[in-house]
């Protein structure tokens, strides 16, 4: 995609708040709100009248932003908030630190989603999302993990269907856009607790299929990456324009210099135009695409503004080639826009490709 902070020291009033807070103490969620942050991360502005709520795993409580194994919870707890048995609720379990709290690429998580709850019986209740327990990759630091209860207006208010389809991939989803959808409100209760990589994590992250980016990959995951890796390039034979494209934009999102690179060889050739400073560079061949994208890769610490209002994908401009062109933007780095076209030529390497920085 052509030209594509530091974690803040917990305050020591945050350390205090969660010696003293207990989870089920429904007078003290104001500070967990302010000590931990969830305000802003999660929601503009403090919600108004929500209580706290009891959560256990294994027959085991804990204070709030305290802090528990991914394997202690592993399994879907036990949770209670003293809910009316004439009304329902809707159950949301979220990590807003994905893939680390100073780099939330993929704001939110969805660990758990629960509906047309009677009362607090979450037995009774619609599964939108399978409960899927904390699994926080290596580097990353703590995350929080947010339980929060919102009281509905009527049955069936969420479309169980279309949610689970919205939430499928569960990463990049917000709670405030689907409580705004189903106009679920503020919730009534919340609670949450922290958790960061442990060994386990790792055989977690097999089970769903998914490897970090490299920068949050373990010593054994950067192991079987490796050599998975090098399996691929040995196979790599993208058919199609949308198989290098997915390639690339995939070697992209897990900043994987190795991977984007093969889609470039010495015929390529990358110019970007900076209007900023009415500028031009030129990276030709694999150590030019190299330089280019270790320097970009550098330069986008904070991915959380990426954006691509359009790509457009054509395998056929003519002569065998094919091209993508790209709109993105990603102000928190100090991109505004950026237009970038790919003409791959008709073996799929990247022939031309020409980057306008506005």
């Amino acid at each position: 995609m052509g030209l594509f902070g530091k974690k803040k020291k917990k305050e020591d009033t945050e350390s205090l708040f969660s010696r003293h807070f207990v989870v089920g103490e429904e007078s003290n969620t104001h500070q967990m709100f302010k000590s931990f942050e969830i305000v802003p991360d999660v929601f503009a502005e403090e919600p108004a009248n929500c209580g706290g709520m009891k959560v256990e795993y294994g027959g085991k409580g804990f204070e709030a932003g305290g802090e528990l194994t991914p394997a202690a919870s592993s399994a879907a707890p036990t949770v209670s908030w003293g809910g009316d048995d004439d009304k329902l609720y809707t159950l949301v379990f979220t990590d807003p630190d994905a893939p680390a709290r100073d780099n939330p690429l993929f704001r939110e998580f969805i660990h758990w989603v629960v509906t047309d709850i009677p009362g607090d019986d979450i037995s009774k209740g619609t599964t939108v999302v399978d409960y899927l327990g904390p699994a926080p990759p290596c580097n990353s630091g703590l995350h929080r993990y947010l339980f929060l209860v919102f009281e509905q207006p009527k049955a069936g208010v969420v479309d169980v269907k279309e949610a689970a389809a919205t939430f499928e991939g569960r990463g990049g989803k917000t709670t405030t856009e689907f409580i705004a959808k189903y106009g679920l409100g503020s919730p009534v209760a919340a609670s949450l607790f922290q958790a960061q990589w442990g060994l386990e994590c790792d055989a977690f992250h097999t089970a769903m299929g998914w490897l970090p980016p490299a920068a949050y990959q373990s010593e054994s995951q950067k192991k079987a990456a490796a050599s998975d890796e090098e399996a691929k390039e040995n196979s790599y034979e993208p058919r199609t324009v949308a198989d290098a494209w997915k390639n690339h934009f995939d070697a992209f999102g897990g900043q994987d210099l190795d991977k984007i690179l093969l889609d470039y060889d010495e015929k390529s050739v990358v110019t970007v135009w900076d209007t900023r400073s009415d500028s031009k560079a030129e990276f030709k061949g694999v150590d030019g695409a190299k330089t280019l994208f270790t320097d970009l890769f550098a330069k986008l610490s904070d991915l959380s503004t990426l954006k691509a209002p359009l790509v457009q994908v054509e395998e056929d401009i003519g002569n065998g080639s094919g091209q993508v062109f790209l709109v993105w933007e990603c102000p928190g780095c100090g991109y505004d826009k950026v237009t970038d076209t790919f003409v791959f030529r008709p073996d799929f390497k990247v022939g031309r490709q020409n980057i306008v920085v506005f």
